[in-house]
């Protein structure tokens, strides 16, 4: 017997890695011992042939492949959109070049589900255009008709047209397609479509699509809009926050814009600041239209914060009035309100004239004027600057002079330039304290007719008691309105994205994958709103906290059964409301004691967290027992700044022939050029193409945080897989002594 528990632990110990250093680590130990330390080092060093010996021939292999993965050929998928630098769109190793999921549209069945449905297309082209402005050379507007088919991702090849992106075409008629579209890929699977709803008020088009492709493609109906085209014919379709917030039907968010100027910053013609976002529970508006309510409301959601010495107020306000997300153009709202009333029954739209008048009644100025607030002491701006110790991003290179900025030069003397904002999301993240506790437990026990405590009025005092004592713990489903409703708030709060009011599943919530589809969509429309990016990772958190209760409820049912036998012990909401008065009373410290094991589990799964960071230690302590102290730190520091990727992915993708999809050598040669003049490339009439210089690539980077972010994270992937060969698909769990030698991809 015991042997064979000493076989066992031999086994065990041997399929982790505590024998690599089993020997090492007794190493100081002997010190005083010369003849067992010699044994040991001996040892030692048969440790280090067998388990740390890596040939020359696989360190090539593993930088090779690391140089390989590093340079990213960006695809586009174009059934859903989605550019993903981790999707190799069907790529190999071995054939880099060949894709097995590129599509020639011309080979797909009649019918297909990837072609347009052709009675609802036919209703669609007989659909009166819109009418639209662009500006023009005297300083007015071209009006100009838009059919409705510009605003659909739809492709026309001859005869047929179908579902795709028009930007990932590739040679005129074929397309790659992501892991999601193409699974299950058959060129002869034909469209199950909806029957037409004739005789309703407005026409939705559903029998285009077809309930049978993809979850995420434009042919099931995830059609974003289009704005290419658009764009193409000089309209302007990048709409500001205040433009937005002014034609809203829901607003999910206050802004603090923040100029600052202090020290040798106010010498500067370009000064820096923050966007502050500040999500809270979507509202619904009374949408009457554009008129002086409106504005005023937009206003309201806006705060303006100046901070510098005296005497830079006239300053800070010349930089505050070109903040590009305040700006309030004529035609970009008359535009957005012609799509509204005639594809969503929105209200008439007024004159452009009377848009004009009304923009300059309540201009950005007297805004700024009369509600702008000053703050004079500089010291907390001071000691909140955030540590930069490989100086990568040098806080949206805020300390840089005009030397290095190209615009600089551009502006008169006396003149600034915008500010450069670097946003940031401010969200509600209570420390773990009693109070803090305590309403945790509230929010699982709910009182009253469920959903969620941030989404719910309280319990009508004039409900029967019987009722309002009833205990229902919060589950997958009703959460609160960032779930069934979700679709409909982004539709209402950022319509000017999605034109069409499609892309995601109505009346459902929306799933992570769909989130990295949206921040991934080609033409970064929604990567550049910092305001969706911020109300999209509040909600994630809030969901997170109500998938690690229903995780435990279905993964351990006993345990969840013994929580509501705690919940309905006679005295337990009595004890809770008197936890309520007092936090740090006997009855809280009595009400956490019962349930906080299930707290704790609970919130360990929920990031950003105190309960997330205390249970990574205890995960740590884990590894030690499991494979032994580590040996080696391994220390990455990715520049995202000056990073080839990161730049390719915060620039919207256009098509196969043209940056980002190809790199040409003159983007390279600025990106490393050493002296400020190498920093730009010019084309042959000497405007600028590509703004390599330290002001402009910082500006970009603080623009861009979700391809910073994707870069960040391949990178990081290329050097754990690559590099150190640590794959999480190469996990196993076989001793090391039957492994094979060698890193293998």
């Amino acid at each position: 017997m015991k042997v064979g528990v000493e076989k066992l632990l031999e086994r065990v110990h041997s399929s982790s890695g505590s024998l690599i250093t089993a020997n090492s680590r007794r190493l100081r130990t002997l010190r005083n011992d010369a003849d067992a330390l010699a044994q040991c080092r001996s040892d030692v060093e048969k440790d280090i042939k067998k388990y740390g010996h890596v040939s020359i021939e696989t360190k090539a292999m593993c930088v090779d492949n690391y140089a390989d993965t590093a340079e990213v050929q960006m695809s586009v998928c174009g059934a859903c959109g989605i550019r993903d630098p981790f999707d190799a769109y069907g790529r190999t190793a071995k054939e880099p070049e060949a894709s097995r999921h590129e599509v020639n549209l011309a080979d797909i069945a009649t019918d297909h589900w990837l072609e347009v449905g052709k009675d609802a297309y036919a209703r669609l082209k007989a659909c009166p255009d819109i009418q639209m402005l662009r500006p023009d050379s005297t300083g007015g507007y071209e009006s100009l008709r838009i059919p409705r088919t510009d605003l659909h991702s739809l492709v026309e090849i001859g005869a047929r047209t179908y579902h795709v992106v028009p930007e990932a075409l590739l040679g005129g008629q074929k397309v790659r397609l992501c892991k999601r579209c193409s699974r299950g890929w058959n060129t002869n699977l034909k469209a199950k479509r909806t029957v037409s709803s004739v005789g309703a008020t407005t026409d939705e088009f559903e029998d285009m699509y077809a309930i049978n492709a993809p979850a995420f493609s434009i042919a099931r109906g995830a059609d974003f809009g289009r704005l290419s085209a658009l764009r193409s014919k000089g309209i302007q379709v990048d709409c500001s926050t205040l433009e937005r917030l002014l034609l809203a039907e829901a607003r999910c968010h206050h802004i603090v814009y923040k100029v600052v100027a202090y020290g040798e910053e106010t010498d500067r013609k370009r000064l820096h600041g923050h966007s502050i976002v500040c999500p809270h529970k979507a509202v619904d508006i009374d949408h009457n239209g554009f008129g002086k309510a409106a504005l005023e409301a937009a206003y309201a959601s806006v705060r303006i914060l100046f901070v510098g010495p005296n005497g830079m107020r006239s300053k800070l306000e010349q930089a505050a009035l070109l903040i590009d997300d305040l700006r309030l153009r004529p035609d970009v709202i008359f535009n957005l309100l012609s799509i509204n009333h005639v594809l969503h029954n929105g209200p008439p739209v007024p004159d452009i004239d009377e848009i004009v008048q009304l923009i300059k009644e309540h201009s950005l100025a007297l805004h700024i004027e009369h509600n702008a607030s000053s703050m004079i002491d500089t010291a907390v701006e001071k000691a909140t600057t955030p540590s930069d110790v490989a100086h990568v991003r040098s806080h949206a290179a805020q300390y840089s002079n005009d030397f290095d900025d190209p615009e600089a030069h551009k502006v008169a003397e006396g003149q600034a330039l915008p500010p450069s904002l670097v946003p940031i999301g401010l969200f509600e993240l209570e420390p773990q304290q009693m109070d803090a506790l305590l309403k945790g437990i509230e929010a699982l026990v709910i009182e009253g007719a469920g959903g969620n405590a941030d989404d719910n009025p309280r319990v009508d005092p004039a409900i029967p008691e019987a009722t309002t004592r009833d205990i229902i713990l919060q589950r997958e489903d009703r959460i609160c309105s960032d779930y069934n409703d979700a679709p409909d708030v982004l539709y209402k709060a950022w319509g000017p994205l999605m034109p069409l009011r499609r892309g995601f599943v109505k009346g459902k919530s929306i799933p992570d994958g769909k989130w990295r589809q949206v921040f991934l969509y080609f033409d970064n429309r929604f990567a550049h709103d910092h305001t969706l990016l911020f109300h999209a990772a509040n909600m994630l958190m809030r969901h997170a906290v109500n998938r690690a209760v229903s995780a435990k409820v279905m993964t351990r049912p006993e345990a969840f059964e013994k929580f509501k036998e705690i919940l309905h012990d006679g005295d337990f909401l009595d004890k809770l409301d008197a936890a309520r008065n007092d936090p740090k009373g006997p009855a809280a410290r009595e009400v956490v004691s019962r349930v906080i094991g299930f707290i704790n589990l609970s919130g360990s799964s929920v990031p950003w967290g105190s309960r997330e960071r205390a249970g990574e230690m205890a995960k740590l302590i884990a590894d030690h027992r499991y494979a032994g102290p580590s040996s080696m730190f391994i220390s990455v520091a990715p520049d995202d700044v000056h990073n080839a990727t990161a730049i390719r992915m915060g620039t919207p993708y256009t098509g196969e022939g043209t940056f980002p999809a190809l790199v040409p050598p003159e983007f390279l040669a600025a990106l490393r050029g050493q002296k400020p003049s190498e920093r730009t490339a010019s084309a042959a009439d000497g405007s600028i193409t590509y703004a390599m210089d330290e002001t402009s690539l910082q500006l970009f980077a603080a623009k861009n945080p979700v391809a910073c972010a994707i870069t960040f994270n391949h990178l990081i992937a290329n050097v754990n897989t690559n590099l150190l060969g640590l794959s999480n698909e190469r996990l196993k769990d076989t001793l090391f002594a039957e492994r094979d030698s060698g890193f293998q991809s």
